[in-house]
């Protein structure tokens, strides 16, 4: 007789989340903040109604993503490991100020 139960590290490695890739989460965000970005300035400055700006931003957020996920993804590969040198840096600088501090 065979058993049907499911294996459960199986069950646990099909409910594992997939981490997000930094050019994914970053194209995210820059979306959003075209959206954003559109949305403020478009209400602080002009006397559009709500829904046009609303779909101006959604279009331009889309079109962001689109482009940062497709043909610029190497840009943000690239900011990738300007941020990664950054935070490197910060850290030698943070370490080599406490060490030598006056006491």
């Amino acid at each position: 007789m065979s058993d049907h139960r499911p294996n459960p590290s199986s069950e646990r490695e099909r409910r594992a989340p997939r981490p997000i890739e930094f050019e994914a989460a970053a194209a995210n965000l820059l979306s959003l903040g075209t959206l954003a970005g559109v949305w403020y300035y478009g209400n602080k400055y002009t006397s559009l109604e709500w829904h046009w700006l609303l779909a101006a931003g959604v279009s331009l957020g889309l079109l962001t993503y689109t482009l940062l996920i497709g043909p610029f993804r190497k840009l943000l590969t690239i900011l990738k490991y300007v941020v990664l040198i950054g935070l490197l840096l910060a850290a030698i600088a943070f370490v080599w100020k406490i060490v030598h501090q006056s006491p």
